[in-house]
C-alpha cells in the first residue's frame, strides 16, 4: 500500500475592499464560491481558510462511495494543508 505525503498547495485569495462600509470581501480564484468577510485583510482571510475547511469537511461526508460489485473502490487519503490548518 502507498503512503501518500502531505503537500501543501497555494491558493489566491481576492480581497474586495468596501470603502463605504469598510471591512473585506475575500474568496479564492480556485474556488469562486466559497466566500468570506472580516473587518480587516487578516480576519477576511482567516475567515476564508475557515470556509474552505469546512466545505471540504461536509463534502467529504456527503461523498458516497459507488454501490455495485462491478467496481473496485479504492480509499487513499490525500493530504491538504491550508496555512493555518497544518
Amino acid at each position: 500500500m502507498k503512503t501518500l505525503k502531505s503537500k501543501m498547495f497555494s491558493l489566491n485569495a481576492i480581497l474586495v475592499e468596501d470603502p463605504k462600509l469598510g471591512g473585506f470581501t475575500a474568496f479564492f480564484k480556485q474556488f469562486p464560491n466559497i466566500i468570506s468577510e472580516g473587518e480587516t485583510e487578516e480576519e477576511a482571510i482567516q475567515n476564508l481558510l475557515n470556509a474552505l475547511h469546512d466545505v471540504f469537511n461536509y463534502q467529504s461526508r456527503q461523498t458516497k462511495e459507488p454501490s455495485s460489485s462491478e467496481f473496485k473502490v479504492i480509499r487513499k487519503s490525500i493530504g491538504f494543508c491550508a496555512e493555518t490548518r497544518c
